[in-house]
């Protein structure tokens, strides 16, 4: 009688995986699978041992467990040499050739997979390349800045925070794509020499970049907080408000907190030109209060006057 290739006489065919032998740290989970499977004492328990560890590798939720499968395999097959009944070893063999068909079949789309998405990943890094070798004619045909309303403290220098804010509008674009084909590129399954070149591209990317963004962003808090600046040392000498009506200042004030959440600063200078604006505001809300208090005041004087005047005229 011929034997097949996945009959129990050839058990010395081994699959063509990376070897077992190779060292590799084991995990806890396999660790606590070899101390259950030497504690079997016969060779049929063994093997249903490793078949449902193989079987709960490759059937887990996330990302089967390839290594332990093999592995596993590769512990199970010498208990098939030993005395087993003819009819369990018949069925824990045909459910252990089962088992490493769906593995292989598993592996085969998993790499259909992950082929598939490394070519995404290179076609979008190949449009992020030629994004940033094109910048400033991409950045010529990108639409103006819309421009915050209210401040007319920025709206002097409008050309000059448009200008760097347009710019930094499409290298914020370019490094929020950079980091997100990153991401991705962390979470797809590939070999690491593939990893490596990818992220390789990126850096070379990213130093193209992230230090120009960092010098525009630089420059434009740089420009925001002097004006900030000067228009404090303008209007708000020590207690006293001057050089404008208190209504607006107050509109003056939010407008320089609005462009404060459009433009692109630094969290340092964002937050000294906020707590800058948030003591001014303080202020003028002082102002505010003492000036209605004082057109209330006005108000009840000029009712009492009218109320004396009518009552003369009533006696008349």
């Amino acid at each position: 009688m011929i034997s097949s290739p996945d009959s129990p006489t050839h058990l010395d065919i081994e699959p063509q995986e990376p070897s077992p032998r190779e060292h590799r740290e084991e995990s806890p989970l396999f660790k606590a699978f070899t101390e259950k499977l030497a504690s079997f004492p016969t060779p049929e328990e063994k093997i249903a041992c490793g078949l449902l560890f193989m079987r709960s590798s490759i059937s887990q939720e996330g990302s089967p467990r390839f290594r332990e499968f093999w592995e596993a395999r590769r512990l199970v097959l010498p208990f098939f040499k030993e005395n087993l009944n003819s009819a369990i070893r018949s069925k824990l063999w045909n459910e252990y050739v089962e088992l490493t068909v769906e593995a292989r079949r598993l592996k085969e789309i998993l790499e259909e997979q992950s082929t598939f998405a490394m070519e995404q990943i290179d076609l979008a890094i190949q449009a992020l390349e030629n994004d940033v070798l094109n910048f400033q004619q991409i950045l010529a045909t990108t639409a103006e800045f819309p421009f915050p309303e209210g401040s007319q403290t920025v709206r002097q220098k409008a050309s000059t925070y448009s200008q760097i804010q347009r710019e930094l509008n499409l290298l914020n674009t370019l490094a929020s794509r950079l980091n997100g084909l990153r991401k991705e590129i962390i979470k797809t399954d590939m070999r690491i020499r593939f990893k490596t070149k990818f992220f390789k591209r990126l850096s070379e990317l990213g130093d193209r970049i992230f230090p120009k963004r960092k010098e525009l962003i630089e420059s434009i808090s740089s420009e925001f907080e002097k004006d900030v600046d000067l228009f404090i040392s303008k209007h708000f000498v020590g207690e006293e408000i001057v050089g404008a009506p208190y209504y607006a200042l107050r509109e003056e004030i939010k407008g320089l907190q609005s462009a404060a959440k459009v433009f692109t600063l630094n969290s340092a200078v964002f937050t000294r030109t906020r707590l800058k604006l948030s003591e001014c505001w303080d202020k003028v809300k002082v102002l505010e209060r003492e000036h209605k208090k004082e057109v209330l005041e006005k108000k009840q004087a000029s009712s009492e006057q009218r109320q004396g005047v009518q009552a003369k005229i009533d006696a008349l």
